[in-house]
């Protein structure tokens, strides 16, 4: 075999072999999708559990992302953090808010989305829900999240001085936070849980106007079957004319040669 042919082999086995494994690639991402839909479709079905299951659920090693969970606490508007985000090519913020239950936890609620110009809460002081309680306590329920807002790789550095995030950053935002909260006794605070929940619409007994809180979106974007389709036809086009070049080139050589 000439070297020619053999390099040409060589480099046609090598770029089926890179075809063949991202369609493989792309069939993993595509039981990951349809696993993460399936998620949160069970999600928005369940019934919700506590803080406490959520907590006891990551001691034991479960996985915990999506799972509905309720709690009665206080808010904490004085102390929310806002996160950068664009909805609907509007910019603004996603408002989070510590929520203290009393004698035990303390989450962060993500409670939805509010427009730059609606960033200071004294601005929408009218339009936060209020409580169902003479002690300003309210009933939540929502969705624990893991990496919800975690950053990427192009993701700004979070301004904690500022009150400018641009990724939820839990343990960062827990030491913005003053020393007193959640405090239950003497040397003794309440536990920060290491998720925080997402609202789900309409879950606070009378929801106001701000924060916008969007539905959960079980539709996740899911084209990976067809790229692993593109990529096998690929690799099988790659073979049917590496053969028919090579077989060509055979046949055209000089058979006195």
């Amino acid at each position: 075999m000439k070297t020619s042919n053999r390099m040409l082999l060589i480099f046609s086995a090598l770029g089926v072999l890179i075809m063949l494994a991202l369609g493989t690639w792309q069939v993993q991402r595509l039981q990951w999708k349809n696993d993460l839909i399936e998620k949160r479709r069970l999600a928005l079905e369940s019934k919700p559990v506590t803080l406490f299951d959520i907590e006891a659920g990551i001691e034991h090693g479960f996985d915990v992302d999506w799972l509905k969970t309720t709690a009665t606490g206080k808010f904490r508007h004085d102390l929310e953090r806002h996160v950068y985000h664009l909805r609907n090519g509007k910019i603004g913020w996603r408002v989070i808010t510590p929520f203290v239950v009393p004698g035990s936890l303390v989450v962060m609620v993500d409670r939805g989305f509010v427009p730059d110009d609606k960033k200071d809460p004294k601005t929408r002081a009218e339009n936060e829900a209020p409580a169902n309680a003479e002690d300003g306590s309210v009933t939540i329920t929502g969705y624990a999240r893991l990496d919800g807002g975690l950053a990427g790789p192009f993701t700004p550095a979070n301004e904690p001085d500022a009150n400018r995030w641009y990724s939820i950053d839990l343990i960062a935002m827990a030491k913005t936070m003053p020393d007193n909260l959640g405090f239950v006794a003497p040397d003794r605070y309440a536990a920060l849980v290491p998720v925080f929940i997402q609202l789900q619409p309409d879950a606070e007994t009378k929801p106001g106007e701000l924060p916008i809180v969007d539905p959960v979106d079980v539709k996740l974007r899911n084209n990976h079957l067809q790229y692993a389709i593109t990529w096998y036809a690929l690799a099988l086009v790659l073979i049917v004319i590496s053969f028919l070049f090579y077989r060509s080139r055979n046949s055209s050589k000089d058979p006195a040669s």
